[in-house]
């Protein structure tokens, strides 16, 4: 199942309907990963640990250039973290040159600032351009958290930039979107009391929302006994990270997260601590996820189901769908059936109430995100689906279906689901 989800995913563009013939089991597998394309949660889209600045994407039909110089100025709203909205590159431009002239109209404004910096960088503003608002900054609003928070963002989260970020932290202690910094600037550190102390505040500040930890546990109650789970995202990480310390769940899974494995001395330290071999001393992605899988053969391994799929091309056929995450076979394993495991995790493991409930966001993250994340539910719920109705179990199968169109309906793929199960 992984192995054609993940071969048909490479170089394909689904922004058109299909017609869908079921008749085929293959093309059932098919239409599970139309599904999953057609939800909007990409991991790269919640993955900022990187601290690389990506260049906004260009078409022949919208430009940044063309947008700085086509779209006016349009109410003023708050602009949060990337990570945490989904918004169009049109609408950070606008953005951009409405809290372009509130700064030019007040200078001292911090919080203008902030979002006519983060609205830059969103839209895809080029490297000189975020520099001269840098200076403008520091020259308006030296010393204000505003100034430090972004000469550590603006530094792509440099480690040795670390006074400005807890600068920022002791000027205002109760800033959300500190809280995610922090975590990965005191991991890198390898400092385990501010660490542990940052992630048991981050919990009481209601940042994360309750679906999310929801979503959270399951992911973490996938693996089997002191196994290596692999992430890349950083809300497939974070909370966590944070359940880990603050509810003592699952402890002796080790949690990788393939986008802070570039700063070395924290890198070395992870792997000399959970007995992994990398060989590899690249910062390569996939290098070092392949490395780490073909090093360590005795090691159970997981994979979150949010990983990019082009960092799994390769070992496509090692990879079995438990629930939430892939589990990583030995090719020897053939007879290994994964949808045991996953009906085991859907009936006696997962905590499922949050997948029946109406879906909620936080002040700082918005629904859809949240929403867009859940369907991994229904991508794993179809083949288990499947499974149910390949042993006759039809009531399992009947209430599962009845699950999967109500949480798919949330992301406005409902009738995707209806023609998938034909109903």
């Amino acid at each position: 199942m992984a192995l054609l989800l993940l071969s048909l995913k490479k170089g394909m563009n689904f922004s058109t309907g299909f017609v869908y013939p079921y008749q085929n089991p293959s093309m059932r597998f098919y239409f599970i990963l139309i599904f999953l394309l057609a939800v909007s949660f990409r991991p790269g889209a919640q993955n900022t640990f990187d601290g690389q600045r990506k260049e906004a994407a260009e078409s022949k039909s919208e430009t940044v250039k063309d947008l700085d110089n086509s779209v006016g100025v349009l109410g003023l709203q708050t602009v949060k973290e990337q990570v945490y909205q989904k918004k169009s590159l049109s609408w950070y431009v606008q953005q951009k040159n409405s809290w372009k002239q509130v700064t030019e109209s007040n200078k001292k404004d911090a919080e203008a600032w902030l979002n006519y910096y983060r609205s830059a960088r969103y839209a895809g503003s080029r490297q000189q351009e975020l520099d001269e608002i840098m200076k403008d900054i520091e020259e308006h609003i030296p010393g204000s958290f505003t100034a430090h928070y972004l000469a550590y963002i603006h530094s792509n989260r440099d480690v040795n930039k670390g006074y400005d970020l807890q600068k920022a932290w002791l000027l205002a202690p109760n800033r959300k979107e500190l809280y995610k910094e922090l975590a990965l600037f005191f991991t890198w550190k390898q400092d385990a009391d501010n660490l542990k102390k940052t992630l048991i505040t981050w919990k009481t500040l209601n940042d994360i929302p309750d679906a999310l930890f929801s979503y959270s546990k399951n992911l973490l109650l996938t693996p089997s006994s002191n196994a290596v789970l692999i992430t890349d995202g950083e809300f497939d990480t974070y909370p966590l990270w944070i359940l880990q310390q603050t509810e003592r769940l699952r402890t002796d899974v080790t949690v990788i997260n393939l986008s802070i494995l570039h700063q070395s001395d924290y890198r070395r330290s992870l792997f000399k601590s959970a007995g992994i071999q990398c060989s590899y001393q690249g910062i390569e992605k996939k290098e070092i996820l392949q490395t780490i899988l073909r090093e360590n053969p005795s090691k159970p391994i997981y994979i979150s189901l949010t990983v990019d799929m082009q960092l799994l091309t390769g070992i496509e056929d090692q990879l079995n769908t438990e629930g939430l995450a892939y589990k990583v076979t030995a090719l020897s394993e053939g007879q290994y059936d994964s949808r045991v495991r996953l009906a085991n995790n859907f009936e006696n493991v997962y905590k499922l109430d949050e997948l029946r409930k109406t879906i909620q966001g936080s002040e700082t993250m918005d629904r859809e995100k949240v929403v867009a994340l859940y369907q991994n539910y229904v991508v794993c719920g179809l083949m288990l689906y499947d499974y149910y109705t390949e042993k006759g179990e039809k009531s399992k199968a009947s209430r599962l279906a009845d699950d999967l169109k109500k949480l798919a309906a949330q992301a406005g793929k409902e009738q995707l689901v209806n023609e998938y199960i034909g109903k």
